[in-house]
């Protein structure tokens, strides 16, 4: 591969280290252990963009992704690119805590972490690579998700004492780093510091959590945190109940691993989120919900609004999920998530669908919609076409191309020029890909 160069923006498909993570970004994102919720996505988006103000990345723009894990682990890819694993919600107690983990990602990716390890040494590079594909191919067939994960940790620290101490170095920088950021935002900058206590205290008898395995201990992180603490900023008001539903629904997801049995993850204080979540995992698990509990849900809650339509929609109450859901675009009328809802319980096309999102959830919520409203009017090469966009979205190319190939040999005029754009977004992507030598799925 060539090297990768610090000048281009970091979103571009002319900067190899984009479209490296982007080829990787699109294989997890085929995974089985993705979450599916979107106003979990919404409120990490929200988080990330009172830091990311703060960085020098030309492109403000970090792809998200959240996975269903028994594994504790936050990582980042190049090209900015940025996942979360459920279970590490477990160990947030607070939303500094939480700022202060996504601080310390987003500063890997402000240092250029990826560019600077992968010109420390090529040979290092191609070990990297190995590892990282064999981790996304266990996440893909739905593997033991600890296993995948420790492949990819390992891949970026290498397994070898030169690219664990390089990685070390880098995990202490992006601590100082992220600091900076959270005292820009006004946020109190020793919640890095809170951060790697409550990852120590999870590890008591010297047990290293994922996200901790080739990292400096919590307890030195901790320590080097400590070196100048400030008193507690007011700017940044602590209790946020939106962080609240956030962590609620990743340990919701988290519940329903098979591991999950000894560990109680819907207990909580709070007696409308302890009811959500209890709702929630009905929904996630199949099981019938009572509809008096539904209609307690609050639609001035996200989080409550949209589980609230996703059971009506279940239920086959489509009148009442199509009222709900135009309730919420009077509010919101350019809102993607209630957009879709709204078309996939009346089959109707709105302008909001026919309109490119600027993240990958959005996109996978409208063509969730289209494919389901194509197939509704029967109509097979628009249906196809779509499904070809999603597969391709989820690293499967190949299954893609067919798809589209199946399309256009039964397309009239109108329905070619769609086949044809997203065809041209596929292959320009292709295309990029080909030039670093990254093998088409």
């Amino acid at each position: 591969m060539p090297s990768l160069q610090k000048s281009l923006s970091e979103r571009s498909l002319d900067n190899p280290s984009y479209v490296l993570g982007q080829y990787w970004f699109r294989q997890l994102n085929g995974s089985r252990q993705l979450i599916d919720f979107p106003p979990a996505y919404d409120y990490l988006n929200e988080s990330l963009s009172q830091l990311l103000v703060y960085t020098d990345l030309t492109d403000k723009h970090v792809e998200i992704g959240l996975l269903n894990s028994k594994t504790s682990n936050a990582f980042v890819m190049p090209g900015n690119h940025l996942f979360l694993y459920s279970d590490i919600l477990q160990l947030l107690d607070s939303e500094e805590q939480f700022l202060a983990l996504l601080a310390h990602e987003v500063a890997h990716l402000d240092a250029k972490h990826y560019e600077r390890q992968q010109q420390n040494s090529l040979q290092e590079q191609q070990k990297v690579l190995a590892l990282i594909g064999t981790s996304i191919a266990l996440a893909l067939a739905g593997s033991d998700m600890e296993a995948g994960s420790a492949l990819w940790v390992g891949g970026i620290a290498n397994h070898s004492e030169n690219a664990l101490s390089y990685s070390r170095s880098q995990e202490q920088e992006a601590d100082r780093i992220g600091k900076q950021y959270l005292e820009k935002a006004g946020i109190n900058k020793t919640a890095m510091n809170q951060l790697f206590l409550a990852f120590s205290k999870a590890s008591p008898r010297g047990e290293q959590k994922e996200f901790l395995s080739t990292h400096p201990v919590p307890q030195n992180r901790a320590s080097d945190s400590l070196t100048t603490i400030d008193p507690i900023s007011i700017l940044f008001k602590k209790e946020n109940k939106a962080y609240q539903y956030f962590r609620a629904t990743l340990l919701t997801y988290r519940s329903t691993l098979s591991d999950s049995n000894h560990i109680n993850y819907l207990d909580h204080s709070t007696p409308e989120i302890k009811r959500y979540m209890s709702i929630l995992a009905s929904l996630l698990n199949g099981a019938e919900i009572q509809t008096e509990l539904v209609e307690q849900l609050d639609e001035s809650n996200e989080y409550e609004s949209y589980l609230k339509a996703k059971v009506y929609i279940k239920n086959n109450q489509f009148n009442k999920a199509t009222q709900l859901a135009k309730r919420k675009l009077s509010i919101d009328p350019k809102n993607i998530t209630y957009s879709t809802l709204l078309s996939m319980a009346n089959y109707e096309i709105s302008a909001e669908l026919l309109e490119k999102k600027p993240y990958q959830y959005q996109t996978n919520q409208k063509l969730d919609a289209l494919i389901a409203i194509f197939k509704h009017e029967q109509n097979l090469p628009l249906t196809l076409a779509y499904l070809a966009q999603k597969n391709f979205n989820s690293g499967k190319t190949t299954e893609a191309l067919s798809l589209l190939n199946r399309a256009r040999k039964l397309a009239n005029a109108t329905e070619l020029e769609i086949i044809n754009r997203i065809e041209k977004d596929i292959k320009l992507i292709l295309n990029a890909q080909e030039k670093i030598n990254l093998p088409s799925t």
